[in-house]
């Protein structure tokens, strides 16, 4: 795996946290060309998913602060 390549993408959800912008941004882009199906956790779902332009993603309420919304988050991940 020291060539960049990544796992299989085929039948994997990644979830990402913070991924609104900056670094959680790139991961989530460089997954979703690698064929990864992607739950994004952010603060404020519409305004990532204006910035992202990711289709077929699902974004999430997620603040590290308040740890019900990681439970809410990978519940409804889990429930699609």
């Amino acid at each position: 795996m020291g060539d960049g390549a990544l796992l299989p993408a085929a039948g994997r959800v990644a979830a990402i946290s913070g991924a609104g912008r900056g670094l959680g941004a790139a991961i989530a882009r460089r997954l979703h060309a690698e064929g990864f199906v992607l739950s994004l956790g952010v603060r404020d779902p519409k305004t990532a998913a204006a910035r992202l332009k990711l289709p077929d993603v699902t974004f999430h309420c997620y603040d590290a602060t308040r740890p019900d919304t990681a439970d809410t988050w990978i519940a409804e991940t889990l429930a699609t």
